[in-house]
This record gives C-alpha cells, structure tokens and sequence, in this order.
C-alpha cells in the first residue's frame, strides 16, 4: 500500500488521481500474494477500496461517485452491481450508443476518431469496437 501510495496525487476537487501503470485506460495495480507464483493484477480503485475499506462481496464492482476513473480515494467509491455501474454511465452522460445496441465509452469513440483521421482502415476500427463500418464513418462526419 505504502508503495501506490507513492503514485497518487490529490486534486482540489478531492480526488486522488492514480499516476501509475494503466491497461485498457485504467489504473492498474500487481499485488504479490501469499502463496502465489505471479502477481495478480486489479484496477487501482478495486485495490484502494480492499486496502482502506474492506472486502469487496462477489459479483460487486466499484462505482466512482466522481466520475474520474483515475481517482482511488474511497470516500468516491461506492459498491454496486455491474447493472448499477452501467446506469450510472448512461445517466451521467459518459456512454455513447452506437447502434445494434452496442455500448462503447466516449472515451474508446474519441480514440476511434484520431486513428480513423490518422489513416486507420475502417474495417479494422469497426471490427475490434463491434460496430459497422458506417458507424465509424458516421462518427467521423458527426464529429469532425
């Protein structure tokens, strides 16, 4: 703990932002276990929130009262189920709907957007997000 610690920065708004290592655009922490051969790997918040709060119940995630995926300080983390966490994106604003009923964040759409104006095949964008073609396309028009 003492280590991660040494990754966080706090902001005015109270969060504490997670400045180490992310996979798929989320703070990720190795923790060494006992009686373990590798290290396991968990979000920072999910790590944060066993470390200072307490056990996290299966089949729980943690929900970011700020909305700052970054932050790991456990007075904006909350438990909830996963339908809860996808509420929260939608009524919050954080989700786009491509379609198909396919759900992708703004922020994976914003990344599709740079590829795709840097020269990045359609078909490839489309295919690794789960959208269509002219949902890429569309986006590209739609945001420009």
């Amino acid at each position: 703990m003492k280590y991660a610690m040494l990754h966080v920065k706090k902001d005015e708004s109270g969060c504490w932002n997670y400045g180490g290592y992310k996979s798929r655009g989320y703070p990720t922490i190795a923790r060494r276990e006992p009686g373990r051969k590798n290290a396991r790997f968990y979000t920072a918040p999910r790590y944060f929130y066993q470390e200072l709060v307490g056990p996290i119940p299966s089949g729980m995630v943690i929900r970011h009262k700020c909305d700052n995926r970054m932050c790991v300080n456990p007075d904006h983390l909350e438990l909830g189920t996963q339908s809860q966490n996808m509420i929260d994106m939608w009524t919050r604003g954080r989700g786009v709907r491509t379609g198909a009923g396919v759900t992708v964040s703004k922020e994976v759409r914003d990344a599709a957007l740079v590829l795709a104006r840097n020269g990045a095949v359609h078909t490839f964008l489309a295919k690794s997000l789960g959208v269509s073609n002219t949902t890429i396309s569309g986006w590209k028009k739609k945001y420009k």
